[in-house]
């Protein structure tokens, strides 16, 4: 069973060993990208790759997903150069509550001591001492690391308690989806998109999310219940616009959208559907909502106020989401892989 899940990973990466192979320059590394499904994580993919190859248009750009890292780290390791820049993708699984993706972001620390390594706008969250510290001296020995947060939360704690050592080297960005935007279908009718976790990250009672479900149905709206995930399940990178499309055009044919996950408010804010967006564990989405500026179409629950709060967002329309301050929240970012860009092009010279 184990050698048919290996073949099935050599197949589903196959272009990715062809290309490390045979390029021979200079090149930029996404690192631990998805397969599994997490529509959030391959729209955070998705964006990082648009964003890198417009920042490194003269440099190979290449996507290893957590898989390819995982089964091939060895091969590549040799086909990994000091000159390279690595790319760690963003999302919400640094600390230890999906303690595998932070194994595996302390042993690139720990690999590739030389390169230059930007880790993309991320939550971190550590609930154990022992954890947080086994981490922290990957983190704070690698010379040429780059931090980047997409929360206020993550900034602080990183810059005031974790590693106060690295603020100069820590960045407080975006979450990458923001630098999407899709639009939004005209004419909808009453239907409400219900997006909840079932994970560990989840807080929301199922009491509450009844009480929305009654009053939404007392309201005239269809609701529809979708999840951002799927266990035990997989696509390749090179399926990813096709999937990451049609789940996108369920928020942006919805008239409403209710939701405890991080990349559902943001689905719905990128696609300027009005979002009851619901906290989670590591508070990541009110983090998040926290930054928002110019977005009066989404609202943070507050769990005496559900049903004044839906009504308000029933009465929006015509929204449309702009980019701009995504753009200018991102600058830090752009400003970093510049210099980072300039200085290994000194080195070449």
């Amino acid at each position: 069973m184990k050698n048919l899940k290996k073949l099935i990973e050599w197949f589903m990466n196959l272009g990715t060993f062809f290309k490390l192979i045979f390029f021979k320059g200079d090149k930029v590394l996404l690192l631990l990208s998805p397969q599994y499904v997490n529509y959030g994580d391959h729209a955070i993919a998705h964006s990082s790759l648009m964003y890198l190859k417009k920042n490194f248009p003269d440099k190979k750009v290449f996507e290893i997903s957590v898989n390819f890292y995982e089964y091939w780290k060895q091969f590549l390791k040799s086909h990994i150069s000091r000159n390279d820049i690595l790319i760690i993708s963003g999302g919400g699984f640094l600390g230890d509550i999906w303690p595998e993706f932070q194994k595996n972001t302390d042993e690139i620390l720990r690999t590739y001591t030389e390169n230059q390594i930007v880790i993309f706008p991320q939550t971190i969250f550590f609930q154990d001492e022992k954890a947080m510290s086994d981490s922290k001296k990957y983190f704070l020995n690698h010379k040429y690391l780059y931090i980047c947060l997409r929360e206020k939360n993550s900034y602080d704690f990183v810059t005031q308690q974790w590693l106060p050592e690295k603020k100069d080297y820590t960045y407080l960005v975006s979450d990458m989806v923001l630098g999407l935007s899709y639009p939004k279908k005209k004419n909808m009718k009453k239907n409400a998109v219900l997006c909840f976790r079932n994970d560990k990250e989840q807080v929301l009672d199922a009491d509450t999310k009844k009480k929305i479900s009654e009053f939404l149905n007392k309201k005239g709206y269809k609701t529809k219940k979708i999840s951002m995930t799927r266990e035990h399940c997989e696509f390749p990178a090179f399926a990813r616009s096709f999937f990451l499309n049609k789940k996108i055009s369920q928020y942006s044919e919805a008239s409403l959208v209710i939701t405890d996950r991080l990349h559902g408010m943001i689905f719905a804010i990128i696609t300027s559907t009005p979002c009851l967006a619901f906290d989670n564990t590591s508070h990541k989405v009110q983090g998040v909502f926290n930054r928002l500026r110019d977005i009066d179409y989404v609202l943070f629950a507050d769990k005496d106020s559900i049903e004044q709060q839906l009504e308000y967002l029933m009465n929006i329309s015509n929204v449309e989401y702009s980019t701009k301050n995504f753009n200018e929240d991102s600058k830090p970012l752009w400003d970093l892989l510049n210099k980072i860009h300039a200085r290994r092009a000194t080195d070449e010279d």
